[in-house]
């Protein structure tokens, strides 16, 4: 693979599975694993399946469109104060998330596409919401 990388200059994948059983297993299970060769080396990733498909087609239409939304969900948390917790009992901020996604969507109609970046957001709670359509330019 750093042959072909070195002669074309585009990054080399291989996807393939093997069967493994690791000490702790009771039996074999299948892995898929990803080679690649870019840039900045060797990157492999291996996934422990039982799912009975391709795996190709389980690398990249499962396994990646799961990681896509799992970096979906840590934005919307980061963007959402949502790496701390509101409250301390799950039931209130099972709760609380869906309106304070309900409180950005409704702001950020009413103020139309905003000239500034999101650090707006990062203020502290109680002026937050007061502030964000008021003003005009970056703080």
């Amino acid at each position: 693979m750093e042959l072909a990388f070195n002669e074309t200059g585009t990054k080399q994948r291989m996807i393939g599975e093997f069967s493994y059983a690791a000490k702790s297993w009771d039996r074999e299970r299948r892995l898929i694993t990803r080679l690649e060769f870019g840039v900045q080396g060797t990157n492999p990733r291996f996934i422990v399946t039982n799912l009975d498909r391709p795996a190709e087609m389980l690398y990249d239409e499962l396994y990646c469109q799961r990681g896509e939304a799992e970096n979906r969900i840590k934005e919307t948390q980061l963007d959402l104060f949502g790496s701390a917790p509101v409250a301390h009992k799950f039931l209130a901020n099972w709760f609380a998330y869906p309106l304070l996604a309900l409180a950005y969507t409704l702001i950020h109609s009413a103020c139309g596409n905003w000239p500034w970046p999101r650090p707006i957001w990062r203020r502290p709670p109680r002026r937050r919401f007061a502030s964000a359509c008021s003003r005009s330019a970056p703080p």
